[in-house]
């Protein structure tokens, strides 16, 4: 007969193991938790297209493959050389991509799980390494951050982070970084503050970005404009700081023509040009500033425009514009699509790049192809090409390349349909080539071949669309070590959880789910040894 003493026991015992089954199960959950996050690493969503610049060519696939060729002088092809690239390349496989930017001289990319990587020009410190060195294979940047999205000009890189800041690097010549001061050149990425002394309010929040090699511009979610850079042409809107740099963001105003200047409150878009600056506000007003040589500010004359001020139809201050959708420049053309789907233009006409019927300038914003309904437009100095609402492709300006896609090489001075037979999903062009991806994925493009950029092998100019072969990447595209950011001053963000271990010091994530299998084995250890007593105690 089993003793009082020995019930009590054998209830404690039975307790005790319920509740390391308990620990062992929570454990279990825990670990399948962990890897199921772990796999679930598709943050951002893949903008598949076509990427170009006069002298490289990007394509990114549906499934988020890069393929690449062109120019590589500077290592922008991230091949790991220098030679130029004239077939469509697959590069860093292993890795699944959403989206991609680049400029004649550096290529840059953000991973479906927000990581950052570029290469190529570096004498401006537009790669972020810290140094002025080229860089032939793609990098990663700035792994403790999570980006959402990069910007590049020839001179400047820019990314906003998942959670919203933003970061830059690059020439700081003409004050484009906005720290508030001329350093020439940032070589390594830093957070960017309204106030870059204090370095207490950091730039957050904001919803449309634009830069050039001279300035940057971004409009924040309260819809405020803001900007940075050059002056020379009046392009930050400032007339009080004509001809000189404006070296931290400001906000900007603008004149409605009563000697008053009133806060942009409503901003929705920028884009800009080296030389002039764009914005759209959320009731479609149109506003702008900058240089006019080419009658592309639309206000008849072709004086520069150094203060922010709203556009019309005709003479000023008569049927303004009020019904803007979306703008699009060049350094000498501009384009507005109202929300009616209708498109207007102004600017140099030299190449037959307004569609016109003639080389002479547009001096006003006037309509082109009304009885289409346009859904974007793609522009550079000398050619013009749109999309229609149907995927439609129309295309003017300069053909010496064969970049028209005609069959010859005359510039073309009206909007002339091309590929009719084809619904077209995104267009990119420059000076010399264009390209486009078709509905199911298809790449077709025409231009030069100068260096390999239209991927045909180096075989010459291409005047009529034709659709592209990729290739498979070779066995292995070296990556070099990620290089992190500075040490982060106060007030900057904070990436990554942090967590207090029981003895007081700071465990990471990676040290954690490290612990996980650990605690689940110690657990699995405390039922064997608890087994073990029950028996022996059951035996004696």
């Amino acid at each position: 007969m089993r003793s009082r003493e020995f019930e009590k026991g054998h209830k404690v015992m039975n307790i005790t193991i319920a509740i390391a089954v308990l620990m062992v199960m929570a454990m279990a959950v825990a670990i399948v938790d962990t890897e199921e996050t772990e796999g679930s690493s598709n943050l951002l969503p893949i903008q598949s297209g076509v990427y170009s610049s006069s002298e490289t060519t990007w394509l990114l696939t549906e499934d988020g493959r890069l393929y690449g060729c062109g120019h590589n002088q500077y290592g922008q092809q991230g091949s790991g050389g220098t030679s130029d690239v004239n077939v469509f390349t697959q590069r860093m496989p292993e890795l699944t991509i959403a989206s991609v930017a680049c400029s004649e001289n550096t290529t840059w990319f953000i991973t479906t799980d927000g990581k950052l990587y570029g290469c190529g020009y570096a004498k401006d410190g537009q790669q972020g390494s810290g140094d002025t060195s080229d860089v032939n294979v793609f990098t990663q940047r700035m792994p403790e951050l999570t980006v959402e999205s990069v910007y590049c000009s020839n001179k400047t890189t820019w990314f906003i982070t998942t959670d919203g800041y933003l970061y830059g690097c690059g020439s700081d010549d003409a004050g484009q970084q906005g720290n508030g001061k001329n350093d020439v050149k940032e070589s390594t990425f830093t957070q960017k503050f309204y106030d870059p002394d204090a370095k207490n309010n950091p730039i957050s929040g904001i919803v449309s970005f634009s830069c050039s090699s001279d300035t940057t511009w971004f409009v924040t979610k309260d819809g405020y404009l803001y900007g940075c850079g050059s002056n020379g042409f009046g392009q930050q809107g400032d007339d009080d700081n004509l001809g000189r740099w404006v070296e931290t963001f400001t906000k900007k105003s603008y004149n409605p023509y009563s000697g008053v200047f009133n806060p942009i409150e409503n901003a929705k878009s920028v884009v800009c040009s080296s030389y002039t600056t764009w914005c759209v506000t959320t009731d479609g007003v149109l506003y702008g500033c900058g240089e006019n040589a080419n009658y592309h500010q639309g206000t008849g004359t072709s004086s520069s425009k150094d203060r922010f001020a709203q556009r019309y139809y005709d003479s000023e201050g008569n049927n303004p514009i009020k019904n803007v959708e979306s703008v699009y420049c060049s350094m000498s053309t501009t384009w507005i699509i109202t929300t009616d789907g209708k498109l207007y233009g102004c600017g140099d006409g030299t190449y037959g790049q307004q569609g016109s019927g003639n080389t002479g300038p547009v001096k006003r914003f006037t309509p082109c192809m009304p009885d289409l309904t346009v859904k974007n437009v793609y522009c550079s100095n000398r050619a013009t090409w749109f999309v229609t609402t149907d995927g439609k492709l129309y295309g003017c300006g300069y053909g010496i390349c064969g970049q028209q896609g005609s069959g010859g090489t005359s510039d073309v001075n009206v909007f002339t349909q091309r590929m009719p037979e084809l619904t077209i999903a995104s267009v990119a062009s420059s000076n010399f080539t264009t390209w486009f991806v078709t509905s199911d994925g298809e790449l077709y493009g025409c231009g030069s071949e100068y260096y390999g950029q239209q991927g045909n092998g180096g075989t010459g100019n291409v005047n009529v669309f034709t659709s592209k072969e990729l290739v498979s990447p070779t066995p292995s595209n070296s990556t070099p070590e990620p290089i992190p950011g500075p040490t982060p001053e106060p007030n900057l963000v904070e990436n990554g959880d942090t967590t207090i271990s029981d003895d007081g010091s700071e465990v990471s994530g990676s040290d954690i789910d490290s612990m996980i299998p650990i605690a689940a084995g110690s657990a699995i250890a405390v039922i064997i040894i608890i087994g073990a007593a029950a028996v022996y105690l059951r035996r004696h």
